[in-house]
């Protein structure tokens, strides 16, 4: 769960969101907030790596709603 936690997009197709970081404040089945210096920013979990925790992350392995992961199929 990185609910709560800093994090940053170490990679992403879009360019513009690549050294974006800050704490994850609320997820979707496919996209993450974070809350940055600047103000909440969407990221979405396909094509995106983010370091939290000092691990990097796939995007892909966060798709899904969070109970639905905890839960499994």
């Amino acid at each position: 769960m990185i609910l709560r936690r800093r994090a940053a997009v170490a990679g992403s197709s879009n360019h513009c969101l690549v050294g974006l970081n800050g704490t994850v404040i609320d997820e979707t089945k496919h996209m993450l907030v974070l809350q940055t210096a600047k103000g909440p920013r969407w990221i979405p979990k396909q094509g995106s790596t983010l370091l939290v925790g000092g691990q990097y992350v796939s995007g892909e392995e966060l798709r899904g709603r969070l109970h639905e992961r905890l839960t499994g199929p």
